[in-house]
């Protein structure tokens, strides 16, 4: 017998699917329209997180805004009107992981929109130096020997290779250098560098921002550089993506969301929190986050080049910067 000669209609699935929906998962939540399948209606559970849209100075709400929905689980109803439905918990992971890959596209256009701006961040000393000292040594002497570089290594035997080894392998495939003759010398991408620009410094920026603009699909090796910057500015942007501006945002909101991005990380945590102050400094000397005067305690703001390269990054943003 077919679902449309059985006895439950589907108005009364539905109904029995809000029930389940209201009480078994969430309110939060939304049933879709209904499919059928093999004598079931099937109701796909969406969620379509909503975004408060502030004034400039974000003390007064204007609008609420509702993103395009996506699926995060189902309800099935038979035609008997007995009915199963996707676990909460499996939902509210897939919530968590819609969540995360949403972080992960505005990080992603972020690095993508202002990757010289973040060339203007300093390196940790103990990670990534060797990006850096290769560039640098190329870029002043036009080429390296590889015995030098091997000279400065002691990988043990049957181990990894050593770090500028490592380095220079992620180097010459994205073109910065090249390997020829027994020596590192400029890619194809470092000598158009070289040529536009007229500053070593600059052409070192600019190959760094290359350098970060081929791993924006690598977010974990990026982390490892940028990872306190990403979750401040990256938090910034996309309050400014949802609302399409560029708002003022009090100090203590970007210390509430950076310390919510380190959760439950001890000791860590408490290292990260207290070098906020110079993360937000360092934000400011790139021109990526910019202080403004407030009533009572510090506000920033972001930046008009950086939010305009960003709205053009749709391949990234588009899911958060149209509303369903």
């Amino acid at each position: 017998m077919s679902i449309e000669h059985s006895a439950v209609t589907k108005e009364d699935a539905r109904q029995k699917a809000e029930k389940i929906l209201r009480f078994k998962i969430g309110p939060q939540y939304s049933l879709g329209e209904a499919e059928t399948d093999e004598g079931e209606y099937v109701f796909p559970i969406l969620m379509s997180p909503p975004r408060v849209i502030f004034d400039e100075t974000r003390s007064q709400p204007t609008d609420v805004m509702y993103l395009s929905a996506t699926k995060v689980g189902e309800i099935r109803v038979d035609r008997e009107e007995e009915a199963d439905y996707t676990h909460p918990q499996k939902v509210y992971r897939r919530v968590r992981d819609y969540e995360r890959e949403i972080q992960q596209a505005v990080e992603k256009a972020l690095i993508s929109a202002a990757a010289k701006d973040f060339t203007q961040l300093p390196f940790p000393e103990n990670r990534y130096a060797p990006v850096e000292d290769l560039l640098s040594e190329v870029i002043l002497r036009g080429s390296i020997s590889i015995e030098q570089i091997k000279s400065l290594e002691s990988p043990k035997e049957n181990e990894d290779p050593g770090k500028y080894t490592k380095y220079l392998d992620q180097l010459t495939s994205i073109d910065l250098l090249r390997r020829e003759d027994g020596h590192i010398r400029p890619g194809n991408v470092l000598m158009n560098i070289l040529r536009d620009t007229d500053k070593n410094h600059e052409a070192l920026n600019g190959a760094l921002a290359h350098y970060f603009q081929q791993n924006i699909n690598d977010l974990d090796k990026l982390h490892q550089i940028l990872g306190p910057y990403l979750a401040i500015a990256g938090y910034y942007y996309r309050l400014a993506i949802v609302s399409n501006q560029l708002p003022s945002v009090e100090e203590s909101e970007l210390r509430d969301a950076f310390e919510e991005h380190y959760r439950g990380r001890g000791r860590q945590k408490k290292i990260k929190m207290f070098k906020l102050s110079r993360y937000l400094l360092h934000l400011e000397r790139a021109g990526i986050l910019e202080p403004m005067t407030g009533s009572d305690s510090r506000v920033w703001a972001g930046n008009r080049e950086i939010m305009d390269e960003l709205e053009s990054k749709t391949e990234y943003i588009g899911v958060i910067s149209q509303p369903a």
